[in-house]
């Protein structure tokens, strides 16, 4: 993963192609919440989509990097689960020059 500098970022990406790409059901971000992940300067509410887990049920925390997602086979495995709980947090770039 390339441009990613934390999970919140990540979650709210995922959540952008997944559920806004129509693949998976659930509360898409707002295109406002995805540009500021992505160039936009700033930060904006966001709402959770899913529990981000590791192949072995292990809780993948936004709070961490991408790199705390496991390696198989090869490539990073993530699994998407329900919500465990409702959470929001500011969506953005944790590395405000570097594009998502």
């Amino acid at each position: 993963l390339s441009g990613i500098g934390d999970n919140f970022q990540l979650h709210t990406l995922l959540a952008d192609a997944l559920i806004g790409g129509g693949h998976v059901e659930g509360h898409a971000p707002s295109p406002q919440e995805v540009a500021v992940c992505r160039e936009t300067p700033g930060q904006v509410e966001t709402v959770g989509s899913f529990d981000l887990v590791a192949p072995d049920g292990e809780v993948i925390w936004n709070e961490g990097a991408p790199a705390d997602i496991p390696v198989v086979d090869g490539v990073r495995l993530l699994v998407l689960d329900e919500p465990s709980y409702r959470r929001s947090w500011p969506a953005g770039r944790f590395f405000p020059g570097m594009r998502g």
